[in-house]
């Protein structure tokens, strides 16, 4: 479809003059903007927010965010974002996660920000994944109709972090404003319930304790789950492993390329991510961490061979280390979605200040700091720990980000830092930026030089590879 039903029919009783803007398929409003050439700064998205017993659509330009203070002082109580799951249902016409914002074609009471009634023309999404709506100032004024005006979103280029003495920029917007501050003890009670580990990922660690299971037995519980399968085969088929005859089953994988080490790792590692979803857009969204997550974890592997035989690790292991080190995002976005979608905006905001201290300034505040003040990298290691997973593994996601680990499993946190700095490097992820640490190119005897060239030959056999995937990916 091209638009909505209520959308098309809202539309033709207003009389409104519009074009339509059609685009090829998209998963979300910012991928249709990029596809179809449109300047985010003239696109009005929309969220349901409720508070005192009132739903309400607030819309605002997609270069911005909400002001949930402002919200606040509107509904007379503090704000809440419904979910995806709660939203859906007022708009049964719509394709999975569209929100026109067009209140009066879905009986929403709303609220506009002022910034859109200063552009020339607006841009909207009409219920489907393949095409936009575009409107002159005059006919979206007409569709607001009398619907409350009011300034509920800050620009994005007003999201800096916070610097100087008094730890704010002169223009910068305070961070208490853009997040809503009720409702956090109920998401912080859930991260103490950590989520159950998944069935496969239990199956798969329980092979790595059985002296006498074999590639049959890890075979059969992979391909008990069609999309861990399809993974470990097209991993085994990447140009980054640089097996050249054919693959066509589990087995085959095992027995002739990766190994059992390597594939057990590997469907574990995919296995633990699968329960977790997060926005796809942004340079921490979902997108985002699996290009970084598989680009981390070969390169982490590739790593071990530069290092001295006597401080190498097992290369599998690297590899699932660097695919699980970032898992605390995902349980962030999760539970915690108004700051984790702030801290991905703020990290596009901020291109060159370090992830770690965009959290800080963000989430280590009021009632969330006693959770959230560790950031990613400790919660993520929370849950793999509460799981049972490897040590490896666990070491890796708490230290990846710290200058100088001492424990034993050390070597993998590691790995997975250098391999961050050096696709930091190259615009990709959220590792330090700078120069590589010159404490861990000296604890390992390594130069600089075999580092590039480790990750320049990734990327160019990454760029001919069909790319691993998030766990039911096509």
């Amino acid at each position: 479809m091209a638009l909505a039903r209520s959308v098309d029919g809202h539309l033709a009783r207003q009389s409104v003059a519009m074009e339509v803007v059609r685009h090829p398929r998209t998963k979300t409003l910012q991928q249709a903007v990029r596809v179809a050439g449109v300047d985010p700064r003239h696109v009005a998205r929309a969220v349901l927010v409720e508070g005192g017993g009132r739903t309400l659509m607030a819309v605002l330009p997609l270069s911005y965010v909400l002001d949930f203070a402002a919200l606040e002082i509107l509904l007379a109580a503090p704000p809440q974002l419904l979910p995806a799951e709660r939203a859906a249902p007022w708009f049964p016409d719509c394709e999975p996660g569209c929100v026109p914002p067009l209140p009066a074609a879905y009986g929403l009471e709303a609220v506009f920000d002022r910034a859109l009634f200063a552009l020339d023309h607006v841009v909207l999404e009409a219920g489907s994944r393949s095409a936009l709506v575009r409107l002159d100032a005059v006919n979206f004024a007409r569709l607001a109709g009398d619907a409350t005006r009011a300034s509920i979103a800050w620009p994005d280029d007003r999201l800096r972090l916070r610097r100087g003495a008094e730890g704010q920029d002169d223009d910068g917007v305070p961070v208490e404003r853009l997040t809503p501050g009720s409702g956090l003890r109920t998401r912080i009670e859930a991260v103490y319930q950590l989520p159950l580990m998944p069935g496969h990922a239990h199956a798969l660690l329980k092979l790595r304790t059985e002296a006498d299971a074999g590639a049959a037995d890890l075979a059969a519980v992979v391909e008990q789950d069609p999309s861990l399968a399809a993974q470990v085969l097209r991993y085994a088929r990447s140009p980054l492993f640089g097996y050249r005859g054919r693959v066509d089953s589990v087995a085959d994988a095992i027995a002739r390329v990766l190994g059992y080490d390597l594939v057990l790792d590997l469907a574990l590692g995919l296995a633990a991510l699968k329960p977790f979803s997060i926005p796809a857009d942004g340079p921490l969204g979902l997108d985002a961490f699996w290009q970084h997550a598989t680009l981390s974890a070969s390169l982490s592997q590739r790593l071990v061979r530069l290092l001295p035989a006597h401080q190498r690790p097992a290369p599998g292991t690297a590899y699932v280390c660097g695919l699980l080190h970032n898992f605390g995002y995902l349980l962030l976005g999760q539970l915690f979605q108004p700051e984790f979608y702030l801290l991905n905006r703020m990290t596009a905001a901020n291109p060159d200040a370090a992830v770690t201290d965009l959290e800080k300034q963000l989430l280590c505040r009021g009632q969330a700091r006693e959770v959230l003040c560790a950031g990613h990298a400790e919660v993520g290691a929370w849950v793999l720990e509460s799981w049972g997973m490897p040590e490896p593994m666990i070491v890796a996601a708490r230290s990846h980000h710290d200058a100088e680990c001492s424990d034993e499993h050390g070597v993998y946190a590691d790995l997975v830092q250098l391999a961050d700095r050096l696709l930091k490097l190259h615009g990709i992820g959220d590792g330090a930026p700078g120069a590589l640490p010159e404490g861990l190119l000296e604890r390992y005897a390594l130069e600089p030089a075999p580092l590039h060239d480790e990750i320049d030959d990734l990327l160019a056999a990454s760029a001919r590879a069909d790319p691993l995937r998030g766990p039911g990916g096509g």
